[in-house]
C-alpha cells in the first residue's frame, strides 16, 4: 500500500510540474496575443468615438486599408487600398456614428514582431446594422509597440448569419462597444 501511495504522490508532483511548464510556456504567448487584440480594440473604440488622434496612435506610418465590397447579389468590387492616414483623418468628418465589433479572432504571431489577426466582424452606423464581414489585420511591433500596418476586409451585406454573429454576442470585442450595437441589444431581448 505504501508503494501505491508514493506512486500516486510522485505522479501528482510530476503533474504539477507539467502544469507549471505549460503555464510558463503559454503565459508569454497569451500576453502577446492580448497586446495585439488590445491595439485592435483601441482602434475600433477610437473609430466609434471619431477620434483621429487615438486611431493614429494604433496605426503605423505607411499603413494601408482596403476592402472587397459585395453587393446584394454577391458580386465583389475590389476597393483600391488607400493610405490609412487619409482614412483616419476622414473619420473626424464622418456624419455617422459607426460601431464595429468582432468575435472569435484567430491570432498568429511570429517571433514576437509580426502578427496577423483574421476575424468576423459586424458594423452598425447610427445604431442600424450595415453589414458583417471578415477583417484581416496585420500588425508589427515597432519601437516596442504593436501597430496596425494594414487592414483589409470584406463588406458583405446579408452575411451576419453565415458568419455566426447572433451566436457570438457574448464574445464580442471590444466589450466597450457592445452597448452601442442595437443588433446585439435586440438579439439579446
Amino acid at each position: 500500500m505504501a508503494g501505491a501511495q508514493s506512486f500516486v504522490h510522485l505522479n501528482s508532483i510530476m503533474f504539477i510540474r507539467l502544469l507549471m511548464i505549460v503555464a510558463f510556456m503559454t503565459g508569454p504567448a497569451q500576453a502577446e496575443e492580448d497586446a495585439v487584440l488590445d491595439v485592435i480594440d483601441r482602434f475600433l473604440i477610437a473609430y466609434y468615438e471619431q477620434d483621429p488622434r487615438a486611431m493614429a496612435a494604433t496605426v503605423s506610418q505607411g499603413a494601408v486599408l482596403g476592402a472587397v465590397i459585395y453587393d446584394q447579389d454577391g458580386g465583389p468590387t475590389i476597393q483600391t487600398p488607400m493610405p490609412a492616414a487619409e482614412w483616419v483623418q476622414g473619420i473626424a468628418k464622418g456624419a455617422s456614428r459607426v460601431a464595429e465589433a468582432y468575435w472569435d479572432p484567430v491570432v498568429h504571431i511570429r517571433s514576437g514582431t509580426l502578427a496577423q489577426v483574421w476575424t468576423p466582424y459586424v458594423v452598425e452606423a447610427d445604431a442600424a446594422l450595415v453589414h458583417c464581414g471578415i477583417d484581416a489585420f496585420t500588425l508589427m511591433k515597432i519601437g516596442g509597440a504593436w501597430m496596425i500596418t494594414d487592414l483589409h476586409s470584406t463588406m458583405e451585406p446579408g452575411s451576419c448569419r453565415e458568419l455566426g454573429y447572433k451566436d457570438a454576442l457574448g464574445r464580442l470585442r471590444p466589450r466597450a462597444l457592445v452597448p452601442h450595437l442595437s443588433s446585439a441589444k435586440n438579439a439579446a431581448d
